[in-house]
């Protein structure tokens, strides 16, 4: 959460705080125009070093730094909570640092400083041994939306960092080593939605160091959502003394000299193990090595399903393997070539079925016949792919979702690989950047117009989240229900970047020609019959996959989390979301209105009301 101006009415009383959770909480002010002797208090009286603000914040503080090229930044001994975290944001898209910070060659240094977030800074160019971000001896931090070039060790570098979130990150060309790199028994940290390419070394690695301290072992890392291309050396993901990672729906391809992913132990404490490997596409070029390389001990517990793996090396294979013992692997779509003897000759499908492994894979089709655009990257699936409607079930439960936010499964089945095949397609869409809703509107109910606009919302959202022109979704005043039956698992969801306005009378061609107060849109839970017993559960869902969505003039109601599904009746958030003049009311008593998951983030960037 930022540190943002918000209101809550509760009853007939309205409540406007400085921060969501810390009445105390100070926000200070960056500027190239600034002067490190003004207060700092007001975007008018701004310092003019990010480091004069990390040497007085305390927990719930936020730094909001401006456009302009700046100093790097040391943060240490001084702590976060989990409900007031200290935030350092970059208020533009061009916040530079490109020199490095006064203590070490990093660009932005965090130490011993827990509950701390980096969010939307570039760093480029760190000298010696400089990292773009260094996190250590910190738990409970977050890496957001920065980019990380031609830095001299690494993009994201992190150590013994318990409960770390990297995400929405661009890390490349590092000069020595990798794009991310975590670190020293970090446990449970999560890797997810980067894209790290022209590395010198490995996209993301995962080290549990055993020699630097700590038990050596990194447990329950998450990896999903990357994109990972053009790295060089060992891996494109590398995992040594991990314990039980999940690594899923990434996007793995053209990395040199390489594994598409590796388990193993070198400096860890353990081989990796346990690590489930679901729906992750990799295609290894003609100069790589293995698609998944399962060292010495490394197959105890491991899983690998869904996957498509093709490797183009004249000789190596798919996967390779040197113990099958408690090891499972099926539903992938592969060459014919795989290995049960480690990094040495090869098998054939039929071979490596024989012992027990891969009953239901596929041998690969030329890359034409599986996907969109091989050559110009574009690793989305063709209508009659054979990945469409070919894997298992067994990865639901963690892969919910595909590399584009798309719920699987999409048609008869779980598909193969990070994408799930839609129809949709940026040709289907005849309209322009906004697609508009009235649930009075009398014409082709296609959404391109307001004379044609949709009368249900869920339409408008998937047009909103599948076709690329579509930009945002505007609702004209009436009543929108998540399922015109019963079905209470149903909300509005949100992905990615949607943004949805309402408070329009559909007439409006401009933005600021609407009035929410006059015009409401209400978003009701109020399905199936009289009563609130049977109503949805959530109203709003934001997906994990929602990092600039925005829901702005619209009211919220008559939600029912409770029973089965405690939580978020109004809005249920695992992503960032950020609201303005959003009213929640008639929610059911006795359930949680809002509710936070895994990192999820609500910005309030004007108004919240919360009423009984």
């Amino acid at each position: 959460m930022l540190n943002i101006v918000c209101c809550w009415r509760i009853g007939t009383l309205l409540f406007c705080l400085a921060y969501a959770v810390n009445i105390q909480a100070q926000n200070y002010y960056v500027s190239n125009g600034g002067n490190n002797a003004n207060s700092g208090l007001t975007p008018e009286d701004p310092f003019e070093t990010i480091q004069h603000a990390a040497d007085i914040v305390s927990a719930g503080d936020t730094v909001f730094v401006e456009d302009g090229n700046y100093v790097g930044f040391d943060i240490r001994d001084v702590n976060g909570t989990e409900n007031a975290p200290i935030v350092f944001f970059a208020s533009g898209e061009n916040v530079l640092i490109n020199v490095s910070g006064p203590l070490r060659d990093d660009g932005i240094n965090v130490e011993n400083a827990d509950h701390i977030v980096i969010d939307g800074f570039i760093v480029n160019g760190m000298p010696g041994s400089g990292n773009g971000v260094r996190v250590v001896l910190s738990d409970f931090c977050v890496v957001r939306n920065c980019s990380c070039d031609n830095n001299a060790e690494r993009g994201i570098f992190t150590g013994f960092t318990d409960d770390i979130l990297i995400e929405y990150n661009e890390c490349s060309n590092s000069v020595d080593e990798h794009g991310i790199y975590v670190s020293n028994s970090s446990d449970r940290p999560v890797v997810r939605y980067n894209i790290c390419h022209h590395n010198n070394n490995i996209g993301i690695h995962m080290n549990g160091d055993l020699s630097a301290g700590g038990d050596g072992i990194i447990s329950n890392a998450r990896i999903y959502g990357n994109i990972l291309y053009e790295n060089g050396l060992a891996a494109g993901v590398n995992m040594d003394g991990l314990e039980d990672p999940e690594v899923y729906n990434n996007l793995i391809f053209n990395n040199h000299s390489a594994q598409g992913i590796a388990l193993f132990q070198q400096d860890g404490a353990i081989p990796t193990s346990g690590a489930k490997i679901y729906n992750n596409t990799i295609i290894v070029p003609s100069d790589g090595r293995w698609g998944i390389l399962v060292q010495q001990d490394c197959n105890v517990g491991t899983r690998i399903f869904n996957n498509i793996i093709i490797n183009q090396h004249l000789w190596r294979g798919c996967i390779a393997i040197w113990d099958t013992t408690g090891f499972e692997s099926d539903f992938n779509i592969v060459n014919d070539k795989l290995s049960d003897s480690g990094d040495g000759s090869t098998i054939s499908l039929a071979e490596w079925q024989a012992l027990g492994l891969d009953e239901h894979s596929q041998l690969a089709d030329v890359l034409s016949a599986i996907f969109n655009d091989p050559t110009g990257d574009d690793f989305t699936l063709l209508s009659n792919s054979q990945a469409v409607d070919t894997g298992s079930s067994i990865v639901l439960g963690l892969v919910d979702i595909d590399l584009n936010g798309i719920l699987r499964p999409y048609g008869a089945a779980v598909d193969i690989g990070a994408y799930e095949y839609t129809p949709y397609c940026p040709g289907c869409w005849n309209g322009g950047s906004v697609v508009y809703i009235d649930s009075a509107a009398s014409g082709m109910n296609d959404g391109t117009t307001w004379m044609d606009a949709f009368t249900d919302l869920q339409n408008g959202l998937e047009a909103l989240r599948y076709f690329a022109a579509v930009e945002e979704a505007w609702v004209s005043a009436g009543t929108y229900f998540p399922d015109t039956a019963s079905d209470r698992t149903r909300s509005f969801e949100f992905f990615d970047s949607m943004k949805v306005y309402g408070g329009f009378n559909g007439t409006e061609a401009d933005l600021d020609q609407r009035d929410p107060m006059v015009n409401s849109a209400r978003l009701s839970g109020d399905i199936g019959g009289m009563g609130g017993a049977d109503n949805s559960f959530h109203v709003i869902d934001v997906g994990e996959s929602c990092t600039g969505c925005i829901l702005d003039g619209v009211t919220i109601s008559d939600g029912n989390s409770t029973g089965s599904a405690s939580t978020g009746s109004g809005i249920l958030c695992r992503g960032i979301l950020s609201v303005n003049d959003v009213t929640l009311e008639l929610n059911a008593p006795g359930s949680k209105v809002v509710t936070l998951q895994n990192h999820g983030d609500l910005r309030c960037a004007g108004t919240l009301i919360l009423t009984e």
